[in-house]
């Protein structure tokens, strides 16, 4: 028997969702440091939490960095 929640799973699967990537950025010299393909990605390696709210204005910095959409 599939649950319901597995179906879901299993449709979503392979799904391509536009994600943007963004860029992880010194505050002090403002030089890039890395690029990450999406922000969940980069929540996941920098341990930065709050990222989403500095892509939107609400704070300056997360983990200590500038955040900013790549063009």
């Amino acid at each position: 028997v599939i649950t319901w929640g597995e179906k879901i799973s299993k449709s979503k699967k392979g799904t391509n969702y536009n994600t943007k990537s963004v860029q992880q950025i010194c505050p002090k010299t403002l030089d890039i440091i890395n690029i990450f393909s999406s922000i969940k990605e980069a929540k996941k390696i920098t341990g930065a939490g709050s990222i989403p709210s500095v892509l939107c204005g609400d704070c300056k910095t997360s983990g200590g960095y500038i955040w900013k959409y790549t063009k």
